[in-house]
């Protein structure tokens, strides 16, 4: 019997908005009894990180599940970098993933239907966002999630994905748990879920609730999105040390790469021309991502942790 141990940082809720770009789409469900329901997100000038009246947002934490039920979630936490433990024993079907205390204590910031961030302009190698939602894993599966195609055909927006696991995690973790791994909204129209997600939940009501991911990016390009793209190619590449303090070093047999590096909600925080070693004292500690890119090819993101 294995266990898997990671840690998930979450972003702090804070009603602040920048410069972006307007973008709306929505995520139809069906279960197999022809219940019905929708979710409306997107990219608005004006958007906060929090419920806002203004952009229909209405928070209903507080109302009960009916029969079928999706809901967006977002966290309230005081601390940007607060670490929530996730257990995984992915060797055994009876035992989910899921939330520990940790996760409990900082506490859930709202429930709704619709959610609207203020994601930025379109520029390469941009970032995003991550949206979470939840089914109550005892809802009528299958369930077919639909959308319309054509919106997402824009280069800043065609690497919009649903998941299973957050885009941060490798796809190999607990891949025989996984029904889909990732599926970009621009490349087809629909995805079924068979059955619950194994990354769960218990809300206050005792209903235990099966988490999905949906990320916006606002970038042409991929970058952590592993696994959706033939633009993005394998690369065997040593990082360390890892975790770091002060210098991460790469060794690989690629010379005149440049490198970004990103934090677990897609966002861009360092990037350069790779010199010997990468100076990453000014990060704040957590997980990130590493990307480098030279003039042929975009190669897999590789991640380590800043002490």
């Amino acid at each position: 019997m294995s266990y898997k141990l990671f840690y998930l940082f979450v972003l702090s809720i804070l009603c602040v908005n920048i410069a972006a770009q307007d973008f709306v789409a929505s995520l139809y469900f069906e279960d197999n009894k022809g219940k019905k329901d929708t979710l409306e997100f997107g990219s608005l000038i004006g958007a906060r990180n929090c419920i806002d009246t203004n952009f229909g947002e209405i928070d209903i934490l507080d109302q009960p599940l009916d029969s079928f039920d999706v809901r967006f979630l977002s966290y309230a936490s005081g601390n940007p970098n607060a670490p929530i433990l996730l257990v995984a024993e992915c060797d055994h079907e009876d035992n989910d993933i899921f939330f520990g205390e940790p996760f409990m204590q900082h506490g859930v910031k709202y429930e709704s239907k619709k959610s609207f961030l203020n994601i930025g302009n379109c520029i390469p190698n941009g970032g995003g966002s991550l949206f979470e939602f939840f089914i109550a894993k005892n809802a009528a599966y299958p369930i077919t999630i639909s959308w319309d195609s054509d919106l997402f055909q824009d280069t800043c927006w065609s690497n919009t994905l649903i998941s299973e696991i957050p885009i941060f995690l490798d796809t190999t973790w607990c891949e025989e748990r996984i029904n889909y791994p990732r599926t970009l909204l621009s490349k087809s129209n629909s995805v079924t879920i068979d059955e619950p997600n194994f990354v769960t939940f218990t809300r206050e009501d005792s209903t235990i609730v099966s988490m999905y991911y949906l990320f916006l990016p606002n970038s042409s390009r991929p970058l952590i999105l592993t696994n959706v793209s033939n633009e993005i190619e394998k690369i065997d590449i040593d990082l360390y040390p890892n975790p770091v303090q002060d210098r991460l070093t790469l060794d690989t047999d690629k010379n005149n790469f440049n490198y970004t590096i990103m934090n677990t909600q897609g966002q861009q925080v360092l990037q350069g021309e790779y010199r010997e070693f990468i100076e990453v004292s000014t990060l704040e500690s957590g997980i990130y991502f590493i990307q480098i890119q030279d003039k042929d090819n975009l190669y897999q993101a590789q991640k380590f942790v800043k002490l």
